[in-house]
């Protein structure tokens, strides 16, 4: 695997320069399709969006990553259980990708560890909304309706730095 790290400037809407940073990746034009079979890709290499990847990792141990983080603070938070878990599922996906499907390399791209003062505002009302669904997800299961806690931990699931970091040591 190789890792790209934020080594490109943003913009307010995304990245720029990062299709050109990838221009010599590139193997198949859209032509209009709005999804493309992996198969297409045997034999390419492929660029990952890692936080994609991390925060359908972290749906397997939603409740202990978030419960985690709420307790030790975003960039501290260390469960053992939980990284192993959502560690695990990259490798998988990665594994499945090259294994599989015939992908020649990956790249899994990080997102940058600071975040965008263009999208503060955007943020902090991301932060929120978390701050409520762990609050409704621990109700949820005082009341013993697990399921119903379950979505709600899923839905307060913050992709963080250390996230990134224990992903990207173990590839």
């Amino acid at each position: 695997f190789k890792l790209l790290v934020d080594s490109i400037t943003y913009s307010k809407m995304g990245i720029n320069g990062l299709l050109r940073s990838f221009q010599r990746l590139k193997s198949v034009q859209s032509k209009g399709k709005k999804s493309h079979n992996i198969l297409e890709f045997r034999g390419k290499r492929l660029a990952i969006d890692a936080s994609c990847l991390l925060y359908k990792a972290a749906y397997c141990c939603a409740e202990r990553l978030v419960e985690s983080i709420d307790k030790m603070g975003p960039e501290v938070h260390a469960d053992a259980i939980a990284e192993k878990a959502y560690t695990g599922y990259v490798l998988r996906q990665c594994d499945m990708l090259l294994t599989h499907a015939g992908i020649e390399e990956i790249m899994l791209v990080f997102d940058s560890p600071h975040r965008l003062p263009l999208k503060k505002g955007e943020s902090d009302e991301r932060d929120k909304k978390r701050k409520e669904n762990l609050e409704e997800a621990r109700r949820l299961k005082s009341l013993g309706r697990r399921n119903e806690a379950w979505t709600k931990y899923k839905a307060a699931i913050k992709v963080t730095n250390r996230m990134a970091q224990v992903a990207a040591g173990a590839v």
